[in-house]
């Protein structure tokens, strides 16, 4: 439904959350990789896990393409 989504809108907003951040540099920036991605644990990369599966979000939207979006990372 997401490649439909964005057609439909001017603009897309992904609020995803800054726990999608794998914590091990610190500080997290924009470039530190997704936990998603680099998580230690193979069960909690393959997980539903909450911050999993906001980067996974992140990761459609990218793979999808476009510039009709934002993604917003809040901290609380």
């Amino acid at each position: 439904y997401l490649p439909f989504a964005l057609k439909s809108v001017g603009h897309y907003i992904y609020l995803s959350s800054y726990r999608a951040y794998d914590n091990k540099e610190h500080p997290v920036r924009e470039s530190s990789p997704l936990l998603c991605d680099s998580a230690d644990s193979v069960l909690l990369r393959n997980s539903d896990d909450y911050s999993v599966y906001k980067g996974r979000g992140e990761k459609i939207l990218r793979y999808i393409g476009g510039n009709n979006w934002t993604i917003i990372r809040p901290a609380i």
